[in-house]
């Protein structure tokens, strides 16, 4: 058994409030996504999120002492997130050439959790998430109580 505790940003902040550290790189990381959408390349995101932490942050001197490094690990990080996608639309793409997810509930059901999750970590708009699903947005709204 484990317990999986969802550390983006603006969640679960009594547990973030425990860990300054891990607040602060709950912050760096939303940030990043924030510049990402912006249209920054990966590398001007991770120095702007860098730049947008408090001056009393537990990890900004860290993350200056290895900018280079936080910068490739960013683009990793950003290239994981455009694989997960990729693989997120092939699985929805073959589950309806093969007639399976659409058609049955139970299948759909975990397809819109899949979904709802990627809203909520950031990965898609629920827009994006509703083309996805192939449904509208108020529909997807109504599945996903969002």
């Amino acid at each position: 058994m484990v317990d999986v505790i969802n550390i983006n940003y603006g969640r679960n902040q009594k547990f973030l409030d425990s860990c300054p550290a891990l607040k602060d790189y709950s912050f760096f990381i939303s940030r990043f996504r924030y510049y990402l959408k912006e249209g920054k390349s990966p590398q001007e995101a991770a120095d702007a999120a860098i730049e947008d932490l408090a001056d009393d942050s537990v990890i900004k001197p860290l993350l200056l002492a290895n900018q280079a490094e936080v910068r490739r690990m960013c683009i990793l990080e950003y290239d994981e997130e455009k694989t997960l996608n990729g693989r997120l639309e092939t699985g929805i793409r073959i589950g309806r050439e093969e007639g399976i997810g659409i058609g049955r509930a139970e299948e759909r059901a975990k397809m819109f959790k899949m979904l709802d999750g990627f809203v909520a970590d950031g990965l898609v708009s629920i827009k994006e998430a509703a083309k996805r699903a192939g449904v509208s947005v108020a529909e997807f709204r109504r599945l996903t109580g969002r």
